[in-house]
């Protein structure tokens, strides 16, 4: 028996059609944004999106929903959002309802849906995959993170070096992404990458609420999703798995009929699905081997002398005037003065412009991007430099030596086959 053909009871097609508008609602524009020439048209729903819920946390939840990218899916403006999609969903499968209330199932409809979350899931699982894979989502500790104490740090920073620190813990992670997403491309084996993202994104929505990653809300619909795709085979895998009874295989039947529909088909999915692969894993590359260039006078340099107008200040805990350190990663650098181990104040955070042809290097207020600051440098020694310039009206005449961050334990301890005692510190 086919069941696309099967009756449906009253409270399933209701259920259905809740569940096929919001999950379109929800997923939409995709996959527009993600095609090449399409991201203007994904922009006119990110527009309609941001004026929607500007209104309605103004008018009917009283919220102030600010619009602005800050890289947190748990914005007032998300929920904002996720409550009019509810209601939205819930309003348009209640009129659907009263308007086909003759039909007895919606079997095609429902493998139509089944189909766009599965690529919609797809491609997103093989993104967090391949950014793990290729260790990019989660990178190693950088320097600052080395240097602050752990009680400074917050869960989510906390989680990140976690990660960050083991490229082959990255790999495990993201491979079971990539895998699952993979997986349910392809309908035959949509059963098993579900069964794989059910139990790996079960893992990240814990991380997530645990932690309090702000990707609570997008985690867990992705649970949902994959719950959903692998809703009807769950009969047949507890019987398997759990009662250790036989059961019959589910017929898939065929989603377009034969002929040029099939061909045009399975043209469309191999390309997507291609391209969907190629550039995740293209664009984690990208990002990782720019992140591999290391720039110009990287590193930790700590301040042994500090002269500011001729006096030289000695390295006294509390001082908020002598340096202690400067670190240099990529096109940042952060500043530490004397209170910051001691307080826990962290690290003052300026864009870095070296140039060391002509032995210069700018410090750019990333709060004030009209306040920069020039100083001229010497290379004395590979690790040693002299440091020459003006700050807050007093000349600074600043020696730096670089500090070798393999020193750190948790750099070079690495892996051993065999230890004799627990090594935790």
């Amino acid at each position: 028996m086919d069941e696309r053909r099967a009756e449906w009871s009253a409270w399933s097609r209701v259920l259905f059609r809740f569940v096929f508008l919001y999950f379109v609602i929800y997923a939409l524009p995709f996959p527009l944004g993600q095609i090449p020439g399409t991201r203007s048209v994904a922009g006119w729903w990110g527009d309609l999106q941001d004026a929607v819920s500007r209104w309605v946390g103004s008018h009917v939840l009283g919220l102030e929903v600010v619009i602005q990218p800050t890289g947190s899916g748990d914005t007032a403006q998300a929920f904002t959002i996720l409550v009019v999609e509810l209601v939205v969903a819930a309003a348009g499968a209640l009129a659907w309802s009263l308007l086909a209330r003759g039909r007895a199932s919606h079997g095609r409809l429902l493998d139509a849906l089944r189909t766009y979350v599965r690529f919609y899931l797809g491609a997103t699982m093989l993104s967090y995959g391949a950014f793990k894979i290729i260790p990019t989502q989660f990178p190693y500790p950088s320097l600052v993170r080395l240097l602050e104490p752990l009680g400074n740090g917050s869960p989510m920073g906390l989680l990140w070096k976690f990660m960050g620190y083991s490229p082959a813990f990255s790999f495990f992670a993201g491979a079971g992404e990539f895998l699952g997403g993979f997986l349910i491309f392809f309908r035959r084996t949509t059963t098993l990458g579900a069964l794989l993202l059910v139990v790996v994104l079960s893992n990240v929505v814990m991380m997530n609420y645990a932690y309090d990653v702000p990707v609570k809300l997008f985690s867990s619909h992705l649970l949902v999703m994959a719950g959903f795709l692998l809703l009807p085979d769950v009969r047949r895998l507890i019987a398997v798995l759990v009662l250790n009874r036989p059961t019959e295989a589910r017929t898939l039947g065929a989603l377009l009929p034969p002929g040029r529909a099939r061909v045009a088909g399975w043209v469309v999915k191999s390309v997507l699905i291609g391209f969907f692969t190629w550039t995740t894993l293209s664009t984690s590359w990208a990002v990782h081997r720019q992140r591999r260039e290391l720039p110009p006078l990287y590193g930790i340099w700590e301040a042994e002398r500090f002269v500011r107008n001729a006096d030289t200040l000695p390295a006294l805990l509390g001082d908020s005037v002598r340096w202690r350190r400067m670190i240099v990663e990529g096109r940042l650098a952060a500043l530490q003065t004397m209170t910051s181990p001691l307080q826990g104040e962290g690290s003052l955070r300026y864009g870095f412009e070296p140039d060391t042809v002509a032995g210069v290097f700018r410090l750019q207020s990333l709060v004030s991007p009209e306040d920069v600051r020039t100083f001229t440098f010497d290379r004395l020694e590979p690790d040693l430099l002299e440091a020459r310039g003006l700050w807050e009206g007093d000349t600074l005449s600043i020696r730096l030596r670089r500090f070798d961050e393999r020193s750190f334990l948790l750099t070079r301890r690495g892996f051993h086959w065999i230890s004799e005692l627990p090594f935790n510190r």
